[in-house]
């Protein structure tokens, strides 16, 4: 089997031997240097101390002792000096005292001089060598009256270290040759079991746990083996028993209609199906393993997350979700019915309960509520509207019947204002009508044929003419030639009409609505603009909506129903179109119908 990597390791385990034996000859060298000079210190020392045990004690101290030195140092490397208290040197037993400087300043000296014998090491300034000195006092009449330097040079030294230097050397070798040997035999021995081990290890991560481990040595690793195999079967049932328990929660949220979240006790995804998916703004990243409010940013579905942990109780909440964007691209309000109840793992070999787990089930309930909400919206604002005439009917009938019908200027008055409200009254039926009948065949297929758009637009043109002429507002009409949609006929000119007579109504006298119908792109644009005093930009996304008016007291006073606009929009998509709306405050609006 080849061995990965036996090379990098040898060539490491080289390395580190013979930095070893490198540092270990360096202290080696160094210790033995110290050894040495110790030594030397010692022979020096037992040197001088004969030397003066040689010299008569009557001998004269003057240049005489030259002589005396010149016989001592004869045939050997140790030099001896002789130094009077000033400094001159009267003996020498390697050099001519004549040509010597005054030694007064050598610190070996001065040291002596105190009566202190002592070691030095430095350089001579007469040989030019790194000498050994030692200095010792003679005394005479109790005082120092010369004194004895014995000195020898460093390359004694440095021959001794060399000498044991060269045997450290040759050990060295041997110990490195035998370590590299022994080395090379335990790596192949143990890489060799490493190689299975790795092997096993990769198909392991292959996911073939049944990989069996066969090592004969060493013992460390047969056990590591043993350990491995073992560990890979319990994986191997382990996973098999959490893919089946993955398999049937997957078969069951993903057979679910409502959103259902799996939350581990840190409230971390742990689980969500696709129609919980939907729900979340921005799916690029995966859910799962984030937080709650991480991936859906609702804080009132986190609180009931929280809550349901807490209370360990099944729990009902209604939450308002607005999901950043929908299918138009803008956000939109939703409700979701939010059922949440806790589980917990049981342990089967002590059973007792583990970590509990949030299911929360969501049922978007977001159409009920803009159903009752609209319901409660258009019943407030049908009685509002049928309230104000008939309020105002009853309480002139009431006058009349008083007795103001006797009086006919006041009774013909009071007569044509209950003659307005009834028309008003019987205008905003129609209306209701009208929408009832739209919602009504809102899913049924019109009766259409081919219309001519000028014909349509020069009718509404015409039923709108008498209003207009009353306010000096010219209606100009601009109709591409030849152009016709597939349609309802009496519903298209019903949708102009509301259309320009809110233009009418709401522009200033002696101005122009313009109708403009274009074809662009293949689709047909029907563009009503006025130059009246424009919509406020908050309340263009309502504008659509039944009994909403931008101006309340303005629009009663002009006799509008707030229906208008709304029939237009249901017309329009009752056509597969849509409408909007664009304005300008003092500049005039312009709604534009678009369609197939």
């Amino acid at each position: 089997m080849k061995i990965k990597g036996f090379g990098r390791q040898l060539t490491g385990f080289f390395i580190i031997i013979f930095l070893s034996i490198i540092l270990l000859t360096y202290f080696s060298d160094r210790t033995m240097r110290l050894l040495f000079e110790n030594q030397m210190k010692e022979d020096l020392k037992e040197m001088s101390d004969l030397v003066l045990n040689q010299l008569p004690a009557d001998y004269p101290l003057d240049e005489s002792l030259d002589l005396f030195c010149k016989q001592l140092g004869e045939g050997i490397k140790t030099r001896y000096t002789f130094i009077l208290p000033d400094g001159r040197v009267i003996g020498d037993s390697q050099a001519d005292i004549s040509e010597m400087n005054n030694h007064g300043d050598r610190p070996e000296f001065i040291r002596a001089l105190t009566g202190e014998p002592n070691f030095t090491v430095r350089t001579s300034s007469t040989i030019g060598e790194d000498l050994y000195y030692y200095a010792l006092p003679l005394y005479r009449d109790d005082k120092a009256a010369v004194i004895l330097r014995t000195s020898v040079t460093s390359s004694l030294l440095d021959y001794q270290v060399k000498a044991f230097y060269g045997r450290i050397i040759v050990i060295a070798l041997i110990i490195f040759f035998f370590a590299v040997i022994i080395t090379i035999m335990i790596l192949y021995r143990l890489n060799s079991s490493l190689s299975v081990l790795t092997e096993a290890a990769r198909e392991y991560g292959k996911e073939n746990f049944d990989y069996f481990i066969q090592i004969s040595k060493p013992e460390e690793l047969v056990i590591l083996g043993g350990t491995m195999t073992t560990m890979a079967r319990t994986i191997k049932e382990r996973l098999n028993i959490i893919q089946h328990k993955k398999n049937e929660l997957s078969a069951i949220l993903s057979s679910m209609v409502e959103a259902v979240i799996v939350l581990d006790n840190n409230l971390l995804i742990e689980g969500l199906n696709a129609a919980a998916l939907e729900l979340v703004p921005d799916t690029k990243d995966d859910p799962e393993g984030r937080s709650l409010i991480d991936v859906y940013r609702n804080n009132a579905l986190l609180q009931f997350a929280r809550d349901t942990l807490a209370y360990k109780a099944p729990l009902e909440r209604d939450i308002p979700y607005t999901k950043k964007k929908d299918s138009s691209g803008s956000p939109r309000q939703r409700y979701l019915q939010a059922h949440g109840t806790v589980i917990s793992d049981i342990d089967n070999e002590t059973d007792t309960p583990g970590y509990p787990r949030v299911i929360i089930v969501l049922n978007d309930i977001t159409r009920n509520k803009e159903a009752e909400q609209i319901r409660k919206d258009f019943v407030a604002n049908v009685s509002h509207e049928l309230k104000t005439p008939i309020t105002s009917i009853k309480g002139f009938v009431e006058t009349l019947l008083d007795g103001a019908v006797r009086e006919e200027e006041t009774a013909d008055r009071f007569l044509n204002i209950i003659y307005r409200q009834t028309e008003q009254l019987n205008a905003l039926i129609d209306d209701l009508l009208s929408l009832s009948r739209l919602d009504q065949n809102e899913d049924s297929e019109l009766e259409e044929e081919e219309i001519g758009l000028d014909t349509v637009i020069m009718n509404a043109a015409a039923v709108l003419s008498d209003k207009a002429k009353k306010k000096r507002i010219n209606i100009n009409p601009d109709v591409q030639e030849n152009l016709t949609v597939k349609g309802n006929p009496v519903l298209l000119e019903q949708a102009v009409v509301n259309l320009i007579d809110n233009a009418v109504k709401y522009s200033s006298e002696g101005t122009t609505v313009t109708v403009t119908v274009r074809n662009n792109k293949g689709q047909t644009e029907i563009k009503v603009k006025d130059q009246g005093r424009g919509i406020p930009e908050e309340d263009l996304p309502r504008i659509f909506e039944r009994f909403y008016r931008v101006d309340k007291d303005r629009s009663r006073e002009s006799g509008g129903t707030g229906l208008g606009l709304a029939i237009v929009k249901h017309i329009v998509l009752s056509h597969k179109g849509e409408i909007k709306a664009d304005s300008q405050l003092g500049e005039g609006s312009e709604f534009t119908i678009i369609l197939p």
